[in-house]
């Protein structure tokens, strides 16, 4: 017995499943609040815009960025929505801003390059993404994660019961949610990245969940006359070191990736830390106890794991 499955000895999740639902609402609470103060840092993707991309010759650092943005913001009368070194060079910046004109572009531009001693005579790459392809892209990733999410349910109907089904949709739409406040508390760019990683953090989540369901429906075959909720309990600290074990393990290159990586890459990488931080702990602390409350509120019928 490892040292995780002992603890649950001693710590009873189900029995202070309360406890744990005030966590997750606290959280939620304070990422809607947060949502309609802050609001989101959208990116072009999402809102249509220009992006610029201009070689500088020079490794950009933090400060240099900034100064960039600066720049930009004197010589245009607004500020940019992102100034960020591009994945392709360490001496690139991506320059995006709401859609501007080609006399604006060139002006901006120009402001850089006097700023700076460019010898370059145009940026290396200009791109205009329209207000029209933004909303497109918004609407298919909604669209994604509902069907996936509605798809879950009924495999996992199938596969256990209703219950179950239902606990794994409130406990992936709460993952979710919770990825929602990191974007809008740490105002991390919203851009197609987004789509990727809330997709990502869907499946994580929801293999996870199934792990422990999955116990629970081995160990009821042979313990049917232990109360579900004692069968629960056991089932998700039995399950515990391997979903601990498969957290680190992700989390360990992700981390690396956040730490080295540039921007772009660090800001899809924090995400995910907080995605599969998220995942683990509502496949330990949320899923199986819902499971529990959704059936002692007799919602449909139990089926197979009855």
């Amino acid at each position: 017995m490892s040292k995780i499955e002992k603890l649950g000895s001693k710590v009873q999740i189900i029995a202070h499943k309360k406890v744990f639902y005030t966590i997750s609402l606290v959280l939620i609470v304070i990422g809607i609040l947060s949502m309609i103060f802050r609001g989101f840092n959208l990116d072009i993707d999402f809102t249509g815009g220009t992006s610029m991309t201009i070689e500088m010759g020079q490794s950009l650092d933090r400060e240099t960025l900034n100064d960039i943005s600066d720049v930009v913001e004197d010589a245009i009368g607004f500020a940019p929505s992102v100034v960020q070194k591009s994945g392709d060079s360490d001496s690139s910046v991506i320059v995006k801003t709401k859609e501007i004109d080609s006399e604006t572009r060139d002006k901006m531009f120009a402001a850089v390059k006097e700023k700076y001693n460019l010898e370059a005579e145009n940026p290396t790459a200009t791109d205009n993404v329209s207000a029209t392809v933004g909303a497109d892209i918004r609407n298919n990733a909604v669209l994604a994660v509902s069907i996936a999410s509605l798809l879950m349910l009924i495999y996992i109907w199938i596969r256990f019961e209703l219950t179950s089904g239902l606990a794994a949709v409130v406990t992936l739409l709460h993952d979710v949610l919770i990825m929602l406040t990191a974007y809008s508390l740490f105002q991390i760019p919203m851009n197609t990245n987004f789509i990727a990683a809330v997709l990502t953090i869907v499946g994580y989540s929801i293999n996870a969940t199934i792990i422990v369901f999955d116990r629970v429906r081995e160990n009821r075959k042979i313990s049917r006359k232990e109360s579900f909720e004692t069968t629960a309990e056991r089932s998700i600290w039995q399950s515990a070191t391997r979903s601990v074990n498969t957290t680190l393990t992700t989390l360990f290159t992700i981390v690396m990736v956040f730490i080295f990586g540039v921007d772009s890459v660090r800001n899809f990488a924090l995400p995910l830390i907080i995605g599969i931080l998220t995942g683990l702990y509502s496949c330990l602390f949320l899923s199986t106890s819902l499971w529990t409350s959704f059936r002692k509120m007799k919602i449909g019928k139990r089926g197979k794991v009855s």
